[in-house]
């Protein structure tokens, strides 16, 4: 009997977390600014995802948004979030972050760049 509602428990938190994981990803469509850190240096950062292009972002680095660049924007259930660069040349190529829980911002890790970490917060 004790051994029943182990089961029980067990099966039902593994149906739980099966239902968590399966729910849609979020939406990352609005106006997102932030910093991206290069050497030491922290220097503007901002995004534009258009929500009946939610896959596509605008993205600028830099005072005045001077190194503008077009990315691929993808997002998971778990919140997982990946920016690629659609030009082939540049500090940013890849950007790999999460988003928090309230869905306002996001921060990850450049990978194999002279930058290094970066944060969006989405705006109202």
């Amino acid at each position: 009997m004790k051994l029943r509602s182990v089961l029980s428990v067990t099966g039902a938190l593994a149906l739980a977390a099966a239902c968590s994981a399966s729910q849609p990803a979020p939406s990352l469509a609005g106006n997102w600014s932030g910093t991206i850190t290069c050497y030491s240096m922290e220097s503007p950062l901002t995004m534009i995802v258009d929500a009946a292009k939610p896959s596509q972002a605008a993205m600028a680095m830099g005072d005045g948004g001077v190194f503008p660049w077009e990315a691929s924007v993808a997002v998971d259930g778990a919140r997982a979030v990946t920016i690629k660069s659609t030009i082939q040349s540049g500090d940013a190529q890849l950007l790999t972050g999460t988003l928090d829980a309230a869905g306002a911002t996001i921060s990850g890790a450049i990978e194999r760049q002279l930058c290094n970490k970066f944060t969006l917060t989405r705006q109202p």
